[in-house]
C-alpha cells in the first residue's frame, strides 16, 4: 500500500502537535485511568502523581517512536512503568494477604 503524497508530512505534523500537547494528553489519560478503571486505580496503590509520571513518560516515548517512524528509542520509561506496576501490585497482594483492610494504613 502506498501513502498519498504529503501523508508523511501530515503524520509528522500531527505527531509534532501531539508531542507539544503531551502534558495535557497525560492529564486526560491519567484521569481516565483513575475514573474509568477503578479496579486498576485501586489495585495500584499509587498517588495521582506517581501514576501520572509513567503515563507521561510512556506517552512521550510512544509518540516519539511513531514520530521517528519506528526507529528504536530509549525504552527506560516503559520498563520503569512496568517495574512500578509490578512493585505496586506485589505490595497490594502482600498487604491483603497480611489481613489489611481499606481502613488500615
Amino acid at each position: 500500500m502506498t501513502m498519498p503524497l504529503g501523508a508523511d508530512a501530515c503524520m509528522t505534523d500531527l505527531l509534532d502537535r501531539l508531542l507539544v500537547s503531551v502534558d495535557s494528553l497525560t492529564d486526560e489519560l491519567t484521569a481516565e485511568m483513575l475514573n474509568g478503571e477503578r479496579s486498576y486505580a485501586e489495585g495500584m496503590l499509587l498517588s495521582h502523581e506517581q501514576l501520572r509520571a509513567p503515563v507521561h513518560d510512556n506517552l512521550r516515548t510512544l509518540l516519539t517512536v511513531l514520530r521517528n517512524r519506528g526507529v528504536p528509542t530509549n525504552m527506560d520509561a516503559p520498563r520503569a512503568a512496568g517495574r512500578l506496576k509490578a512493585a505496586s501490585c506485589c505490595f497490594s497482594e502482600s498487604r491483603w494477604s497480611l489481613g489489611a483492610s481499606d481502613g488500615d494504613s
